[in-house]
């Protein structure tokens, strides 16, 4: 089927960080073989949807997966994002190829582990 990257939005930062501990505390061995997330971004500039500022965590694995929102939101085990945003979408795809701009430079900062959960989560987890 394939794999996919994608963004997820969620309605505001106090849900964003609710979610977060959630998946966070899934134990490993419970967690989806399919789908996982890998990382979080701060917006550096907006950015269809994305305010700067945000905080954006970024899931990937199974395309078929990524875009069967009910599937996704079971494996993820979190429930209440508002978006899914694929990281090659028409808007960014046209962005690099038409203006040449790399919006993974020009408009996300992937944070470190460490400074994305003290950041939302006031501790340090590792």
């Amino acid at each position: 089927m394939g794999h996919q990257a994608s963004f997820i939005k969620f309605r505001n930062k106090k849900t964003l960080v609710e979610q977060l501990k959630k998946y966070e505390a899934q134990p490993q061995e419970k967690r989806s073989e399919y789908v996982e997330i890998v990382a979080v971004c701060r917006v550096k500039k907006a950015i269809w949807p994305f305010a700067k500022g945000e905080f954006v965590p970024v899931v990937a694995g199974e395309r078929g997966i990524i875009y069967n929102i009910p599937e996704l939101k079971e494996e993820l085990g979190i429930t209440k994002f508002q978006q899914v945003i694929a990281v090659d979408c028409a808007e960014y795809y046209f962005m690099q190829v038409d203006q040449g701009i790399d919006i993974f430079e020009e408009y996300f900062e992937e944070l470190p582990r460490e400074v994305w959960t003290e950041l939302l989560f006031g501790e340090v987890k590792s």
